[in-house]
C-alpha cells in the first residue's frame, strides 16, 4: 500500500513532462511534473527509510512535500493567469518545519502530523482561493478548484483521525496501523483525481492554444476576420444581460496602396506586422483585436 502513491505520482510526472515537451511555453505543466517527482520521492523516503522517527528524515520529507505543494499551487495559479505568493507559501512551510522540529523532542508523532498536514492544507486552501478568483471557462476549471478544496480539507482532517483512532504513537506504529493504510488509500485516490484533472486541464489548454493559433493571422498576429467576428458575437450576446458598455473601433492604414507601389509588398507586409504588434501591445487582455481586411483592423473594447 505504501508504494501505491509513489507509483501513481511517478507515472503522472512522466505524463506532465511529455505534455510540457509538446508545449514548452506552458510553465505550469512543468511545475506539475516537478511537483509529482518530488511527491514520489517523499512517499518513497517515508516508506523505505529505516528510521522514520528521526527528526532529520521528518524535516527532509517535509521540505520535499512543501516544495511539491508550492509548485502545484503556483502551477494551478499560473494556469489561470493568477499570481501565487510564493514567499508567503515558503514562510508557511518554514514555520511548520520549525514546529515539527520542536515536536521531534517527544516520541509521539501526532504533533508532527498536525504541524505538517496543517501546512499542506493551508497552502492548498490558499491555492483554491487563488484559482477560485479566476474566470472558469470549462468543467475542468471548476474541477481543479473543488479538488484543491477537497485536498485542503483532507489534510486538516487526516491528523485528527489519526489522533482520535490511534492516540499517541511513533512513526513506525503509525505506519503499521490500519487507519494509515486507509488514509494512504484515500490520499492515493485524491492524488489520482487531482493529477487526472490537472492532466485534463493541461490537454484542454494545449487544445485551446492550438485552436487559437489556427485562428491567428500570421502576418499581424491578430485574429483573422472569421474568428474575430465569431468571438465578437459571443461577447455581444453574453453582454446583453449585463448591459455593460461596449465599443467597436475600426481602423485602416492610410495610403497603404502607395506603400506597396513605392517600396514593394514586403514593406507593406512589414507595415501590417508593425501595426498589428502596436495594437496588441496597447489593448487590454479582455479586448478583442482582429485583422478584418488587407489593411483594415477592428478592436472590440468592453
Amino acid at each position: 500500500m505504501g508504494l501505491l502513491n509513489p507509483v501513481i505520482t511517478g507515472i503522472f510526472a512522466a505524463i506532465f513532462f511529455v505534455l510540457w515537451r509538446r508545449q514548452r511555453a506552458e510553465r505550469s505543466v512543468l511545475a506539475f511534473g516537478v511537483a509529482h517527482i518530488l511527491m514520489a520521492v517523499g512517499f518513497l523516503i517515508f516508506h523505505l527509510t529505516p528510521a522514520p522517527d528521526a527528526a532529520e528524515w521528518s524535516l527532509v520529507m517535509h521540505a520535499i512535500y512543501c516544495a511539491s505543494t508550492i509548485l502545484v499551487v503556483w502551477g494551478a495559479a499560473a494556469r489561470v493567469k493568477q499570481r501565487a505568493n510564493v514567499l508567503a507559501l515558503a514562510l508557511i512551510s518554514a514555520t511548520s518545519g520549525a514546529l515539527m522540529l520542536f515536536a521531534s523532542f517527544g516520541t509521539d508523532m501526532n504533533p508532527r502530523l498536525i504541524a505538517a498536514n496543517s501546512c499542506y492544507g493551508l497552502m492548498f486552501a490558499l491555492g483554491a482561493q487563488i484559482v477560485g478568483r479566476a474566470e472558469k471557462r470549462a468543467v475542468v476549471d471548476h474541477a481543479v478548484f473543488w479538488l484543491m478544496v477537497i485536498t485542503a480539507a483532507q489534510f486538516f482532517v487526516r491528523p485528527m483521525i489519526a489522533v482520535i483512532l490511534g492516540g499517541p504513537m511513533s512513526a513506525e506504529a503509525y505506519r503499521a496501523s490500519e487507519h494509515y493504510a486507509f488514509l494512504m488509500l484515500f490520499m492515493g485516490i485524491d492524488s489520482l483525481l487531482l493529477a487526472v484533472t490537472l492532466v485534463a486541464a493541461a490537454l484542454l489548454d494545449q487544445w485551446r492554444r492550438a485552436s487559437e493559433e489556427a485562428e491567428i493571422d500570421a502576418l499581424s498576429g491578430l485574429k483573422m476576420r472569421r474568428s474575430f467576428e465569431s468571438a465578437a458575437m459571443q461577447k455581444l450576446e453574453g453582454n446583453l444581460d449585463r448591459r455593460r458598455p461596449m465599443s467597436l473601433i475600426v481602423a485602416d492604414l492610410d495610403h497603404f496602396k502607395r506603400v506597396n507601389d513605392i517600396w514593394g509588398h514586403q514593406a507593406g507586409e512589414e507595415a501590417i506586422a508593425a501595426f498589428g504588434e502596436l495594437v496588441a501591445s496597447m489593448v487590454r487582455g479582455t479586448d478583442l483585436c482582429g485583422r478584418i481586411g488587407g489593411e483594415e483592423f477592428c478592436i472590440l473594447v468592453y
